[in-house]
C-alpha cells in the first residue's frame, strides 16, 4: 500500500513537473514568435 502511495506522488511530481516545462516552453516560443513578427 505504502509503495503505491509513493509511486502515485511520484506520478503526479514528474506530471507536475511536465506541465510546468510545457508551459514555460510554450510561453518561450510565443515570445520569440512576437520577437521574430517585430523584428521582420
Amino acid at each position: 500500500m505504502y509503495k503505491y502511495i509513493r509511486h502515485r506522488v511520484v506520478q503526479n511530481i514528474s506530471d507536475t513537473l511536465c506541465l510546468i516545462f510545457y508551459i514555460v516552453k510554450g510561453s518561450e516560443s510565443k515570445m520569440n514568435l512576437k520577437l521574430y513578427i517585430n523584428y521582420s
